[in-house]
């Protein structure tokens, strides 16, 4: 195993321990961790969501486990060569872990997985001062550096409907959320970014 699979796989294990005990945690406060999911008829949304997870998931368990495994796939066999390319993917996913473990201790017990079925605090500090949606900017950030990795047609897939499933999420779940907080919400999103900070905002 190289630095870069073992970076890779501090990553994976970091992420996944977080999950878990940050369900475990709200589970004990007596909240239920996955919260409500919004009904929609827009299937390919959810399914889009479910897949490229799994293939982003699977992609980075293969990749450190055997590196080679990659080129099954019509992998640019010379990007995965680059050792400038390696590092500038393990440096990305480096940062989605810590945007996701900092964002989730922000959330605390406003965290769900879904939309809250309850009424909660609208989280508007720290990153979710500046972004409303971090922790998917965290997925996209993993599956850009797992493209980077494993620069493939799989990958590839992965990336196009990772952005059409969570976007999707998004969307449906901020519908939620103004109902729920009303002009709250409405002012929250002129000041800050869906996915990346706002250059410029409307209103204080």
């Amino acid at each position: 195993m190289d630095i870069y699979q073992t970076i890779l796989l501090i990553n994976l294990c970091v992420s996944y321990a977080y999950f878990i005990i940050s369900m475990i945690f709200l589970k004990a406060s007596g909240i239920n961790p996955m919260g409500k999911r919004v009904k929609t008829k827009n299937k390919f949304g959810v399914l889009s969501i479910i897949i490229s997870t799994l293939i982003l998931y699977s992609l980075w368990i293969i990749y450190i486990i055997d590196t080679n495994t990659i080129l099954l796939f019509f992998s640019l066999e010379l990007m995965t060569k680059s050792d400038y390319v390696k590092w500038t993917a393990v440096v990305i996913m480096t940062i989605a872990t810590i945007i996701e473990i900092i964002s989730g201790l922000t959330l605390g017990k406003s965290g769900r997985i879904h939309s809250p079925a309850e009424k909660i605090k609208l989280v508007k500090n720290g990153m979710y001062g500046i972004i409303r949606n971090p922790i998917v900017s965290g997925m996209f950030l993993y599956g850009f550096g797992i493209l980077l990795l494993n620069p493939n047609i799989l990958g590839l897939l992965m990336i196009i409907l990772m952005i059409f499933g969570y976007n999707f999420k998004v969307d449906t779940e901020a519908k939620k959320l103004e109902e729920m907080f009303g002009n709250e919400w409405n002012d929250y999103c002129k000041r800050t970014g869906k996915y990346f900070p706002k250059l410029f905002t409307k209103g204080k």
